[in-house]
């Protein structure tokens, strides 16, 4: 999965696999490593928690209506 502090196209990012251990696979260059360094253990351990919905999601999230897709939204934990 990709995180990136704000949306748009070309905003700084970095990837995370979705695996039962999270790993970083990518980050662009634009990303302040100060930030990389503090979201990069929180955005792993989210995707840690949730690697079961987030799988599942990436296989038929397409198959999905709108009200189905906030429910999946609203069931993901926080970290």
């Amino acid at each position: 999965m990709k995180y990136l502090i704000k949306p748009g196209r070309h905003q700084p990012s970095f990837s995370v696999t979705i695996a039962s251990e999270p790993r970083i696979v990518g980050r662009s260059e634009g990303f302040d490593s100060k930030t990389f360094a503090r979201m990069a253990p929180l955005v792993m351990e989210w995707v840690g928690l949730n690697q079961e919905a987030l799988s599942r999601f990436w296989w038929a999230g397409n198959d999905l209506m709108n009200d189905q897709v906030q429910a999946f939204i609203a069931d993901l934990k926080k970290v």
